[in-house]
């Protein structure tokens, strides 16, 4: 059977909470329709998750290769969902997906600090 694409797989999970990731940790973690809805700002997060989570100024060369990147994450083939511990009710889905991204984040508070980083740095004009 063919692997389904991040886009199809989020449409399973629709008021559930999901974390995004490659390998181990994640790249988003928050609402289903939060990711359904943000899946441009959460590509980038994904190339720049480890810089982003230990908070360092992101350079003008790093921005402008974010910003003309190739490729759509919501595109990407799922290699493995399934329910983040499921003896506490089954609201949390691990989606993991093709790529060799690491994530950075383990909570939802940590992907909003993360998240605010890149939102201030993307606000800063390129030179």
């Amino acid at each position: 059977m063919d692997q389904p694409k991040l886009i199809d797989e989020l449409a399973k999970h629709n008021g559930k909470t999901v974390l995004l990731g490659v390998r181990s940790s994640f790249f988003f973690i928050g609402p289903c329709e939060e990711a359904q809805r943000d899946m441009r700002l959460i590509g980038l997060m994904a190339r720049v998750c480890v810089a982003i989570a230990a908070h360092k100024k992101l350079s003008v060369a790093v921005l402008t290769k974010l910003r003309n990147a190739p490729g759509d994450i919501g595109e990407r083939r799922v290699v493995r969902a399934y329910v983040r511990n499921p003896d506490l009710g089954g609201d949390e889905i691990v989606i993991l997906v093709e790529g060799k991204e690491f994530g950075s984040f383990w909570t939802r508070d940590e992907y909003l600090a993360g998240r605010q980083t890149l939102q201030d740095a993307l606000a800063e004009p390129v030179a």
